[in-house]
């Protein structure tokens, strides 16, 4: 404080004088043990570990007692805590994690997968004085205030805070408190896969594959500062949930080794400037984008196409996002005539045009993202959920260009990806649909008489 006044909270040895009476306690003052917290996990359909679109989600209910010990007791630690109950502070928090193991001898991940995108639902959240062995209840409980708002969602671990100062339960009565929370982790069908890993559960050798819930109750003196505590009860529920099939979208992305139309000009990944001199080269490709897996496709399909050199470094996509690494270059200086086609050849995207209609949306990202997204039924099909679709350009080339503006002669890296939504302008994909493939040209200027 700033008059020097000691308190509680801020006590240090050179404010304590010859009238300060203070009693400080070290040692064990809490009961830390096995009895200390229960975890409980239901799956949708009791007793399935398969995890599924009819079993999407788990219930995880954590009940918790935090006490003094008998010595603490014994030794006046809850007296003094009543007496301070008004300047000092417990606070409880519930953690929740994941222990996945995706492959036989492999490594254990701890931790939540962000990607899998879970929706936490808090169903019930209570607290009551002393040590109750039943289930907390409205009838015999208080009940933490807007529990929704007080949660925290991290790739580490899911808090469930309470945000309630246990000093007057732990300094009177019975010096205990009891708390439980109730709640779902719900996932969306085609995200199962990316929690729970797949696993056959007739193959004996993979019986270890699986995903089980770790419970903590954890207690520290600040609501901020109690995840990290070190003082905690660990609970782990050993039942390996899992999914048998893999919803996962693939794309492939390749060159076409036939022309367009008999008048066009073949495609080229080598391109040689000696021989070309400064005419534009034609690039014609295809990405067969296959959806059939997924349990809930949307009903949009959004493609990002984004353009790279060896020398900048490659453009390497990650789930989400187009551009995880390397260094994206302005598209129109090294592309020009880029479209994308529909069914029928429709255009749907044209580097030099806006969208043509309410289904597809195009959005140039400082020229060096070019996305779409567009109705999946105004898309080629090759089979049910396997989308077809073709793509043209044509690439720049030659020494009048490449001198005058310092272009560089390099491999050039093509990168695409693909994903499902539910609108077309929405923000909220499908994790399990995101997919991304690339194509390299070359583009050189090499005198083969000298390499002959």
């Amino acid at each position: 404080m700033s008059d020097g006044t000691w308190t509680v909270n801020n006590w240090r040895a050179n404010k304590i004088d010859k009238n300060t009476v203070i009693t400080l306690f070290t040692g064990k003052l809490y009961e830390l043990n096995e009895n200390g917290l229960t975890l409980k996990v239901t799956p949708k359909q009791s007793g399935t570990q398969a995890m599924s679109a009819s079993n999407n989600f788990l219930t995880v209910d954590m009940k918790a007692t935090v006490a003094l010990t008998q010595n603490a007791k014994s030794s006046g630690v809850g007296s003094n805590m009543y007496s301070f109950r008004n300047n000092a502070d417990i606070y409880q928090t519930f953690l929740m994690m994941y222990d996945r193991l995706a492959t036989v001898g492999g490594s254990h991940e701890i931790g939540i997968d962000t990607a899998a995108n879970a929706r936490v639902g808090i169903n019930s959240y209570y607290y009551a004085n002393g040590i109750v062995s039943a289930d907390l209840t409205a009838s015999n409980a208080s009940a933490v205030s807007d529990p929704s708002t007080k949660k925290v969602e991290s790739a580490k671990y899911i808090e469930l805070r309470n945000e309630q100062n246990l000093i007057e339960m732990l300094g009177s009565g019975s010096n205990a408190a009891t708390l439980q929370v109730n709640f779902d982790m719900v996932y969306a069908a085609d995200d199962l896969s990316t929690q729970f890993p797949k696993k056959d559960p007739d193959d004996n050798t993979q019986s270890s594959l699986g995903t089980k819930v770790i419970g903590y109750s954890k207690i520290a003196s600040a609501v901020k500062s109690a995840a990290n505590s070190a003082t905690y009860v660990k609970g782990t529920d050993n039942t390996l949930y899992y999914t048998t099939t893999e919803s996962t979208a693939t794309l492939t992305y390749n060159v076409e080794e036939t022309p367009r139309n008999a008048a066009g000009q073949y495609s080229y990944l080598g391109i040689n400037s000696v021989e070309t001199g400064d005419d534009e080269m034609f690039v014609d490709t295809y990405a067969v984008y296959d959806t059939h897996r997924l349990t809930n496709p949307g009903s949009f399909i959004e493609l990002t196409l984004t353009l790279s050199d060896k020398g900048d470094g490659y453009v390497t996509p990650a789930t989400g996002n187009p551009i995880n690494s390397g260094t994206a270059l302005n598209i129109s200086e090294h592309l020009t005539e880029l479209k994308i086609y529909g069914a029928d050849d429709t255009v749907i995207f044209d580097q030099t045009a806006v969208a043509v209609d309410s289904d597809t949306r195009v959005t140039t990202k400082g020229s060096t993202i070019y996305k779409v997204r567009v109705r999946k039924e105004l898309l080629k099909t090759k089979a049910d959920g396997v989308y077809l679709i073709p793509i043209t350009y044509k690439v720049k080339t030659g020494n009048t260009l490449f001198n005058s503006t310092g272009k560089k002669y390099s491999n050039y890296k093509v990168s695409l990806t693909a994903a499902t939504y539910s609108s077309i302008s929405g923000s909220n994909y499908s994790k399990t649909s995101y997919a991304f493939d690339h194509i390299i040209y070359t583009n050189a200027r090499v005198l083969t008489s000298v390499v002959e």
